[in-house]
């Protein structure tokens, strides 16, 4: 969760597979942030679903909606 005044940057990390080389994006607040992220999303994290949109967050409302229209999709897809 956010703290209040915390500004957030995105950090590219690069890994391969399958003969390919691939990349992930991380909010973090600083480098050291975005390595504890990785490692913790790799030791504890879980498949939520495939993203289907993405809606600039300045819109109103649109979190509520990216959240609701990525639920209803996943709900869908997996039977939740």
């Amino acid at each position: 969760m956010q703290a209040a005044g915390e500004t957030f940057d995105t950090y590219a990390v690069e890994y391969r597979h399958d003969g390919g080389t691939w990349a992930l994006n991380i909010c973090a607040t600083s480098e050291d942030d975005a390595m504890q992220r990785l490692q913790r999303a790799a030791a504890h994290g879980q498949m939520l679903g495939k993203e289907v949109l993405v809606i600039p967050a300045k819109i109103p409302g649109a979190g509520l909606f990216a959240r609701a229209s990525t639920w209803l999709a996943n709900a869908a897809r997996y039977g939740t």
